[in-house]
């Protein structure tokens, strides 16, 4: 007989998902999950991508980064967000590279910049923090 913990039931106050970076060789990002959801000071929702790993700038890490991105923009405008979140009905939204590995290699940050021109258009906005 297995035995399995249980993690404690999330509501939708505890604005938080679980981690949901995918470590490989390529250090590739899981585009299926958001990692976290928090609301910030300036009362903005923000939808944060944790990297932990190096940037590789390798063709795996910048696909997988642009799918999690997918991922990370369908969540508001598909009303996913707004199910799980009530509270963040009718607030602007961004997400969030918050990068506990260094800035982004060159490639990488091209790529960012590039998205970060297009997710107005969407409703959202991107910032990448280094810390």
């Amino acid at each position: 007989m297995t035995t399995r913990s249980k993690q404690p039931a999330r509501t939708a106050g505890d604005l938080l998902f679980p981690c949901a970076l995918r470590k490989t060789k390529d250090f590739t990002f899981d585009p299926l999950k958001v990692d976290l959801v928090a609301e910030a000071a300036d009362r903005v929702t923000e939808l944060i991508v944790v990297q932990s790993s190096p940037w590789t700038g390798s063709d795996a890490q910048i696909r997988s980064l642009q799918d999690k991105v997918h991922t990370y923009v369908s969540f508001p405008l598909d009303g996913e967000m707004a199910r799980r979140f009530p509270e963040s009905v009718g607030r602007p939204w961004r997400i969030v590279i918050n990068s506990l590995s260094g800035a982004p290699d060159a490639r990488t940050q091209s790529v960012l910049d590039m998205l970060a021109v297009r997710l107005p258009r969407h409703g959202g906005s991107l910032l990448v923090r280094v810390n």
